[in-house]
């Protein structure tokens, strides 16, 4: 396939993601009746001017509390989810553009397609009861694949189930789900996003239904399976340990709070130095090895102010993160800082945090809190 030169894999400009209430039954309803009862919501933002690009082999982990927008901005990114606005360009090409005319020069969007593969959070998602293992595998690598034969299929998939540990491969691949293990199904899944060779996999809390046991199996074999395919992975997490281990060897972080990237960075430089203070509350609320200090942990008051919660949050002016943040300062509800701004470190390592402006009118401003800013311990 060509590509535009010099395009990285994956280009995200300014995409932005608005749900409504579109049911029957809403639209069915006058618009008086709703403005009477204030029925008129706004869309949700789930992803709000998100920009950012991956490159061929990289590991990205967006990560945030549920709601924040970091698996809508995955599917978003792999053209499951259609932007409200901005663009998603697959090496130059954009993805929209791509579905709705099929074909741009020689690219087709069936490439597009079989390069941007998923494994699902809930593996049953991706897999037919009513098939068996081998059945189900054949499918996807037949249809990109149309070459091969049934037994070219079958022996790659069984070299496959060899390479993941599901063994007798024979055994397994004659299976029909219900047989399977949790954690077998999401070794299944794997397998299925690995056949075609993707470029990217978008990873969606892939491990987060797994036993504990089983979870740095998982993902210990995801990254043997990056090496093998030399694929690149967006890992959707809300798990910071998770995030950690995932991008150990050189990937970045991404923080996501409602519906935006608010820092992001290469992982080592955002866990040692995180510069936004919901990223530090993360940090603090992840559960630490040390018995001691987790114990202390819980015995701690949560970091955050009270005067609001996440929902009073998606509707205030200003920063959207200051109802709740224990930073915040009374600048932080009249101006919302402007996109990722990084600091005298580095390029690479952004946060879109007045903080980091050392000259900022934050630093005159005074505290939200009466009683001051509240300190996040490590």
């Amino acid at each position: 396939m060509s590509s535009a030169t010099d395009s990285p894999l994956l280009a995200l400009d300014s995409v932005e993601v608005h749900f409504t209430d579109e049911t029957a039954l809403m639209e069915a309803i006058p618009e008086r009746i709703k403005e009477r009862f204030g029925w008129n919501e706004q869309p949700v933002r789930a992803v709000d001017d998100v920009s950012l690009d991956i490159e061929d082999g990289d590991v990205l982990a967006i990560i945030g509390e549920s709601g924040s927008g970091k698996t809508t901005l995955g599917k978003t990114a792999i053209g499951l989810e259609e932007p409200t606005s901005g663009s998603v360009k697959y090496r130059g090409y954009d993805v929209q553009e791509l579905e709705d005319r099929r074909r741009i020069d020689d690219v087709d969007y069936r490439d597009v397609r079989k390069n941007l593969q998923i494994i699902h959070q809930d593996s049953d998602a991706s897999l037919n009861p009513y098939r068996t293992v081998m059945t189900s595998l054949k499918e996807p690598l037949r249809r990109y694949n149309p070459e091969l034969t049934h037994a070219d299929c079958r022996r790659r998939i069984l070299e496959i189930f060899n390479v993941v540990g599901l063994t007798p491969a024979n055994e397994y691949a004659d299976r029909y789900p219900h047989e399977l293990s949790g954690g077998e199904k999401q070794r299944v899944s794997m397998v299925r996003a690995m056949l075609v060779e993707p470029d990217l996999v978008l990873a969606d809390e892939p491990v987060a239904a797994q036993d504990p046991s089983l979870r740095i199996k998982l993902m210990d074999l995801m990254l043997e399976l990056q090496d093998l395919f030399d694929t690149a992975y967006i890992f959707v997490s809300h798990n910071l340990e998770h995030a950690r281990y995932m991008t150990s060897n050189g990937g970045r972080i991404a923080v996501m709070y409602l519906g935006e990237i608010v820092e992001i960075g290469p992982a080592k430089e955002v866990l040692a130095n995180p510069k936004h203070p919901y990223t530090k509350i993360l940090k603090w609320a992840s559960l630490d090895i040390h018995p001691d200090v987790a114990r202390r942990k819980l015995e701690m008051e949560v970091p955050l102010r009270e005067s609001s919660t996440k929902d009073d949050a998606a509707t205030a002016s200003g920063c959207r993160f200051h109802p709740r943040c224990p930073k915040a300062r009374e600048i932080c509800s009249e101006q919302s800082p402007f996109g990722l701004v990084s600091d005298s470190n580095g390029a690479d390592h952004e946060a879109a945090c007045f903080r980091g402006d050392s000259d900022h009118e934050y630093w005159r401003s005074d505290p939200l809190d009466p009683d001051g800013e509240i300190e996040i311990s490590e």
